[in-house]
């Protein structure tokens, strides 16, 4: 296993909840907050907070609060200098969806690095927030952003371009789970097979659903035709807990492949087929907490290769702090899931690890040239920390090999002392040279 090392701590005011890091501009981290006014009040408030990483140090440039809380930020893959962030509204109100700018960096006028552009209502009912987002992958045809909320609903917004004045949301519901729902995924499109459009969601009956969706025809923006609820399947075998992490890998092959994360502390590679309402486990691991958020450090080069790939992963995981993985494809059939480093600060008391990011510093991808940025949510603090070079094995090996160099060293020294001080004699019984005989 990797060892890690911690660079910096820093003390937040409000509990981090999300965190993003900025896909134009390397240094720069978003971290959206939620916190109660107090303990007998549902009121809530947040925060979006901007950092720069800079040589491993991290600054705060720029702090934007809000009446409400934040749960989750992601950059837009169309326009990178925009991201869409969920919320809660005042004390019981509507959840909505905003939409924010990242201007250029300008260390010296921080005050204009953020911009709110626009917000829409998106929850039709009291006091339910929107739990997560997924926007449309690159490159298709009618961007969108799905989410899922608080009461278990499931919608596909249709927002437009977020700098138009006049722009109209389409708002489309697709589906209704029982209880919370707190992540939604797109599948990676896949032409060749001639596949909808699809959406995978989990929550807290520990179901994975995925949802076929049609999209839009020529001229018409709505995905899903007419604004009624969709026919979902349901997974409710795999996972012991709930289901809160959803990646879709980038791979061409017959079936669906996802990563999932869930409260029962699995991160699982799953084979997916809308024929079989049961996911194949292909591999599994324990990673000693709740695996709350899963992002891949890195997209595969190669997903044609059937000698193999490896997807390096990014685990936060609640109570247990932060792990890397490594996913690994054998050949066309066989995977493995090995813990490659964990991070977790262990003079806190009570960590929540909600919230992981990370920062490449060239075009060089080893996670040993990786910054990472975690939160812990009751404490309210942000972690900066970094791989070593060196595996732990490796280096106390070389430890343990400089150990016994060292005193080999000693024991020649004190040998070439012995040497050149003579062989000791023994007085005891001899006469004085001087005193002669009588």
């Amino acid at each position: 296993m990797l060892r890690t090392q911690l660079l910096q701590v820093v003390d937040l005011e409000q509990q981090p909840c999300c965190i993003a890091s900025s896909p134009t501009q390397r240094e720069i981290f978003i971290v959206g907050t939620y916190m109660f006014k107090s303990d007998e009040s549902d009121e809530r408030t947040g925060s979006l907070v901007v950092y720069r990483l800079h040589h491993g140090v991290i600054q705060q440039l720029q702090t934007i609060s809000f009446p409400f809380a934040i749960l989750d930020l992601r950059f837009s893959p169309i326009r990178p200098e925009n991201f869409a962030f969920a919320t809660s509204i005042g004390t019981v109100g509507n959840g909505t969806l905003a939409f924010a700018n990242l201007q250029s960096t300008d260390v010296q006028s921080p005050q204009s690095l953020l911009t709110i552009s626009d917000m829409d209502m998106v929850a039709n009912g009291q006091d339910v927030l929107v739990t997560s987002l997924a926007h449309t992958p690159f490159g298709w045809e009618t961007p969108a952003i799905a989410v899922t909320m608080s009461d278990g609903s499931v919608a596909i917004l249709n927002p437009g371009d977020p700098i138009e004045v006049d722009r109209k949301t389409d708002v489309h519901f697709i589906a209704q789970k029982p209880t919370e729902a707190w992540v939604v995924a797109w599948v990676p499109k896949r032409e060749r097979l001639n596949a909808d459009k699809t959406l995978y969601t989990g929550g807290d009956d520990a179901a994975l659903c995925r949802h076929p969706v049609v999209e839009p025809q020529a001229g018409h923006k709505v995905f899903g035709g007419a604004d009624a609820l969709h026919k979902f399947d349901r997974d409710r075998h795999t996972h012991i807990s709930g289901v809160v992490a959803i990646v879709p890998l980038w791979l061409f092959d017959k079936n669906e492949i996802l990563l999932t994360g869930s409260y029962d502390e699995y991160i699982r590679v799953l084979s997916t087929n809308p024929r079989v309402p049961r996911a194949n486990v292909k591999a599994e691991k324990k990673l000693d907490g709740g695996v709350w958020e899963l992002k891949l450090l890195e997209r595969p080069s190669k997903p044609h290769d059937p000698a193999g790939i490896s997807f390096p992963v990014l685990a936060s995981c609640m109570q247990a702090g932060c792990k890397i993985v490594e996913v690994r494809r054998h050949g066309r059939s066989q995977w493995s899931i090995e813990i490659l480093a964990s991070f977790i600060d262990p003079e806190y008391d009570c960590p929540l690890y909600y919230a992981s990011d990370f920062q490449v510093a060239s075009n060089d991808l080893r996670i040993q040239d990786m910054s990472f940025v975690s939160t812990s949510f009751y404490d309210k603090k942000l972690f900066v920390w970094i791989v070593e070079k060196e595996k732990v094995e490796e280096k106390e090996k070389v430890e343990d090999k400089e150990k016994v160099e060292e005193k080999d060293k000693a024991e020649d020294k004190e040998a070439q002392s012995e040497k050149e001080r003579g062989p000791e004699v023994d007085c005891q019984g001899m006469e004085d040279p001087g005193s002669g005989g009588e």
